[in-house]
């Protein structure tokens, strides 16, 4: 049977749309339509229009006004952080940007389920602990881990990591006054309860709250 069979053309109406490639000789600078992507994913794009995405080389790459350009990573396999140049990823799995500051978010899995940010050309770890794999709540550096984590969505002041294995969303919330449990509660913030312990939030202009410090599930 062709193809012709399964789609009769009778059946099929052209569209206005076309589908290009931006493909295949070097993994940092180079004009889109010759530079080299190895099995490229991850896409995200930021508000001006530019494409992030990540690679099988351990990189974090862009795609800006039709050039592909290395954003981190030197293609060696590891969690160093640091410089753009020098700092190293592995097991990446998704990425979003803060459409606020500019920051890129990586979440890592499998062995080394750390989130990563990247920032102002410096690498760092925002989540998680190096190697631990758990699904554990608390201080984002000091106590929180992450068990295979899938997917990051930046979303307002948190970020939200997928944990299909274990049936979780994962919340990581930045840092507000007193966010402990049994910290003083500043004036304009109260106490959510959660599952696992209470936290202090503030009343943001979209309706939205800011909770922080901690890593939870949802």
């Amino acid at each position: 049977m062709c193809s012709s069979d399964l789609f009769p053309s009778h059946d099929i109406e052209a569209s206005d749309r076309k589908v290009f490639s931006i493909n295949a000789p070097s993994f940092y600078t180079q004009q889109s339509l010759v530079a080299t992507t190895t099995t490229p994913y991850g896409l995200k794009a930021d508000p001006s229009g530019t494409i992030y995405f990540l690679d099988a080389t351990n990189r974090v790459r862009k795609i800006s006004n039709g050039v592909v350009s290395t954003v981190a990573g030197t293609g060696a396999a590891g969690s160093k952080d640091g410089d753009v140049s020098n700092a190293t990823f592995q097991y990446t799995g998704s990425l979003d940007i803060d459409p606020l500051d500019g920051s890129i978010y990586v979440q890592q899995g499998f062995l080394d389920p750390i989130t990563r940010v990247i920032s102002n050309g410096q690498v760092s770890r925002y989540a998680g602990r190096s190697g631990v794999v758990a699904s554990v709540n608390g201080d984002a550096l000091i106590e929180a881990a992450f068990s295979n984590p899938a997917m990051i969505v930046v979303s307002g002041s948190n970020l939200y990591v997928a944990q299909p294995g274990t049936n979780q969303i994962r919340v990581i919330r930045p840092p507000v006054p007193s966010a402990r449990p049994g910290g003083t509660v500043p004036s304009g913030y109260t106490i959510v309860e959660t599952s696992n312990f209470p936290i202090v939030v503030s009343s943001r202009i979209d309706g939205s709250t800011n909770p922080g410090g901690i890593v939870t599930g949802k």
